[in-house]
C-alpha cells in the first residue's frame, strides 16, 4: 500500500489522500460486515477498493485479517503466499 500512496503522491497530493480514506473505508466496510464479499482464492475474501483498481485481500473466522492491499492485476499467488507466512490461526 506504501508503494500505491507514493506513486499517487508523486501524480497529486490529494490523489493519494482520496486513496487512503479510499481504502480506509473498505477496511470499515470489512469490519462491519467481514462475510460480505467473495471469497477470491482459498479462504481468502477480496474487497474492492471504491474509485481505484485496488482491492483488499483478507480471512476472516470470527475476526479478520488483513493479508493485503493489492492491485486488481497483481498476481493472486502473492495473496496465497502471504496467508502460508501467517501459519495456523490459533482457535
Amino acid at each position: 500500500m506504501k508503494e500505491a500512496f507514493e506513486f499517487y503522491e508523486a501524480k497529486n497530493h490529494e490523489l493519494a489522500l482520496q486513496f487512503v480514506l479510499c481504502v480506509r473505508q473498505t477496511v470499515d466496510a470489512i469490519e462491519k460486515a467481514p462475510l460480505r464479499f467473495p471469497i477470491s482464492v482459498q479462504q481468502v475474501r477480496k474487497a474492492p477498493v471504491k474509485k481505484f483498481p485496488f482491492s483488499v485481500s483478507y480471512i476472516t473466522d470470527g475476526e479478520s485479517v488483513i493479508i493485503a492491499c493489492l492491485h486488481n492485476r497483481r498476481d493472486k499467488n502473492i495473496v496465497l503466499e502471504r496467508l502460508h507466512t501467517l501459519g495456523p490461526r490459533p482457535d
